[in-house]
């Protein structure tokens, strides 16, 4: 028997007095408009833009809170690009799974058909690290090599190879020294175990770094700034940062609205340049339009596109140098999509705040009416362990459970005669303790402890929650 249900319902579960904005984050990545997020369990959860299938539940509907993507709790990296629709994950056995966007089949398999729950890629269990450009991937293996796959319009996967598409993982270079990396909308940075850095790709405003801009410029892998050695790389849509052994900050490209950080809004350089004096940054990050620092006291810094308060630092203004993103010195990274951003910090605590159109903030409400309402958040918000948000704004479609308090057992009634076919409990750290089909509008309930609970149902579109106790 199907229960009616407006949306996908999950049914979460929070204990009494809990704080619920727990410590449980583990890695965060952002898309164009979407989050994938890594719990400490070892859970994978996302949430926002679901146009392409990248949320992973198997529809095509936006989702606002963080949603756990199948029950698997042995995923270790997870990868996405700040312009993307599709995600990436390895999970601890080594093996690849992909999901969402696959028109340019940069999932690595059956280019053009979008998959909107994670598909294994290939067989090969020595995976390590993955990457995600608009329409393209690369990952590092734990040989420490270098592959890509998708879009080769500008040579970003393949630079031996002409055509525009490269359907399968191919191995980017014969070096096996490869560390870390980032993905732009159309071109890589990459270090390598010596510290040297690598660019390749799209260059026609100068985001290579190699000195060379304009049509035509596209660049094949080569070694930048070779008189140097590099800690951190960021790629952005038409800039690049990265930051020197000596802990002093860089940017190239091309700032269209303050994201090269060197004071002006409009400028470009095809040569990496200094930004500012100062020596004690730590690692660098970028959304398409936007940058951010992390410095080695902790701190995180901000700058360039603000129109949806991305920058976290409480108005909507670009800036043009880098500015103080509140006082607290314990992050660990940041990412940022088209206009939203997550942040991680050292205690395993998370943070959204920028464009909310999709439901990007996680926290349970909608951006994307017009009215203005929960459009953004110029600062940065506390990302809970267990989605707890968003029950006012779906009051007229909000899910009724009744008795409660309860002892025995509880029942659903479902406005408009939706349906749900799966119900899901999780405790206060958003970990599931019970999951299994719906089979009727009455859930026995003796197997839970007393407290009290967010009740998620699953369906085919997106999430109502309700309360309930268990005595």
């Amino acid at each position: 028997m199907k229960i009616a249900l407006p949306y996908v319902l999950i049914l979460v579960l929070a204990l009494t007095g809990a704080n619920t904005h727990a410590q449980c984050w583990r890695s965060v990545q952002t898309g164009a408009n979407h989050c994938i997020v890594l719990k400490t369990d070892g859970t994978l959860w996302t949430w926002g833009n679901n146009s392409n299938g990248q949320i992973g539940n198997g529809g095509n509907s936006d989702i606002l809170n963080p949603y756990q993507v199948g029950w698997a709790d042995d995923w270790s990296k997870v990868g996405t690009g700040k312009s993307s629709n599709h995600n990436l994950a390895i999970k601890n056995n080594g093996t690849l799974w992909a999901w969402g966007d696959n028109f340019y089949g940069q999932l690595g398999f059956d280019a053009g058909v979008n998959y909107a729950t994670p598909q294994q890629v290939g067989t090969d269990t020595d995976w390590h690290k993955v990457y995600c450009g608009m329409f393209f991937s690369i990952a590092i293996k734990t040989d420490s090599t270098l592959w890509g796959w998708g879009s080769n319009e500008f040579g970003q996967v393949d630079e031996s190879n002409s055509s525009n598409f490269i359907l399968v993982p191919t191995q980017i270079s014969a070096d096996s020294n490869w560390s870390e990396l980032s993905c732009g909308d159309g071109h890589c940075l990459a270090l390598n175990s010596a510290g040297e850095m690598y660019a390749w790709g799209f260059n026609l405003q100068g985001t290579v770094g190699n000195g060379n801009s304009g049509i035509g410029s596209n660049a094949t892998l080569q070694h930048i700034a070779t008189e140097y050695t590099w800690l951190s790389v960021a790629a952005g849509d038409s800039h690049s940062l990265a930051v020197r052994s000596d802990n002093t900050l860089w940017s190239w490209g091309t700032s269209t609205s303050g994201e090269l950080g060197n004071g002006v809004l409009f400028s470009q350089n095809s040569l990496p340049a200094q930004v500012g004096t100062e020596s004690d940054w730590a690692k660098v990050f970028s959304g398409e339009y936007c940058s951010f620092g992390i410095k080695t006291d902790g701190t995180l810094w901000a700058w360039g596109q603000n129109a949806y308060g991305e920058l976290g630092i409480g108005n909507n203004e670009n800036q043009f140098s880098p500015v103080q993103v509140g006082t607290e010195s314990n992050w660990a990274s940041v990412q940022s999509g088209r206009s939203h951003t997550i942040g991680l910090k050292n205690d395993n605590s998370a943070m959204t705040w920028g464009r909310n159109t999709y439901g990007t903030l996680g926290n349970g409400t909608y951006g994307g009416d017009g009215t203005g309402l929960n459009q953004y958040s110029n600062v940065p918000v506390a990302l809970l362990c267990s989605p707890v948000g968003g029950i006012e704004s779906l009051t007229e479609n909000s899910l009724s459970v009744y008795p409660n308090p309860a002892h025995n057992s509880i029942n659903f009634v479902m406005p408009n005669g939706r349906q749900a076919e799966r119900v899901e409990i999780y405790n206060y750290l958003g970990k599931i303790v019970y999951t299994s089909k719906l089979y009727s509008n009455s859930l026995d309930i003796r197997g839970l402890a007393a407290g009290s609970y967010l009740v998620i149902l699953s369906g085919n579109e997106n999430s109502v929650q309700s309360w309930f106790v268990k005595e």
